[in-house]
C-alpha cells in the first residue's frame, strides 16, 4: 500500500497520552494512529451497511 506524510496537530497534553497507547501496542506512533484511523473507517462502513440491509432484505 502507498503512503503519504501528513501533518496532524494535537493538543500538547493529548501526545504523550497517544505515544503510551502506540508503545503498549508495540507500534510507532505514525503506525498506531494509522491503525486507528483504519478501524474507525471499518466501522463506519459496518454501520452504513447496518443501515442499507434492513432496506435491501
Amino acid at each position: 500500500m502507498d503512503q503519504q506524510n501528513v501533518t496532524v496537530s494535537l493538543p500538547a497534553d493529548l501526545l504523550p497520552q497517544i505515544r503510551h497507547l502506540a508503545v503498549d501496542r508495540g507500534a510507532s506512533l505514525a503506525r498506531f494512529v494509522a491503525m486507528v484511523l483504519q478501524r474507525e473507517g471499518e466501522e463506519r462502513g459496518r454501520y452504513a451497511w447496518s443501515l442499507v440491509i434492513p432496506l435491501i432484505t
